[in-house]
């Protein structure tokens, strides 16, 4: 089946593929100002009561989103601290890990909050995570429970 892609589709992928070259060219690049201001995701996370005894003082919250169907690098990252749930938080564009990769060249993301013992950003069995999506860039309210271990 034929598929018309939107333009904003065909420029979000034209922009990650000028900005994959002018990056390997050790040139700058940033996002159109129109799409920049639109990738943002919001929302709280709450922490599910029965995994408070699990956190530390050396605790570490991560908040990331990865691209629904792309590359396992996340389009933008926080680092939180662990000592107040609800937490409010805003991924944007500013918070890309790869100025060529970023809420503005992607269409839907999945949100996850994963809280690390050991203060590392690569999950680790003993983990807790919670997460949300696929959901829109752009979406704000999202609500994410931290509710699990990861084995």
């Amino acid at each position: 089946m034929n598929q018309l892609l939107s333009i904003r589709t065909v420029a979000r992928r034209l922009s990650m593929v000028v900005g994959a070259i002018l990056f390997s060219a050790g040139l700058s690049f940033a996002a159109s100002p129109t799409l920049a201001e639109e990738a943002t995701v919001s929302g709280t996370v709450k922490l599910d009561p029965a995994l408070a005894a699990k956190i530390t003082p050396s605790s570490v919250m991560f908040i990331f989103a990865k691209a629904e169907g792309g590359m396992p690098m996340p389009v933008a990252a926080l680092r939180q601290p662990t000592n107040a749930f609800p937490l409010t938080f805003t991924l944007d564009q500013s918070m890309a890990m790869m100025p060529t990769y970023s809420l503005a060249h992607v269409d839907q993301v999945k949100v996850v909050a994963r809280i690390s013992a050991i203060g590392d950003a690569i999950a680790h069995s003993g983990d807790l995570e919670g997460s949300v999506g696929p959901v829109k860039v752009g979406a704000n309210g999202l609500e994410i429970t931290i509710d699990r271990v990861l084995p």
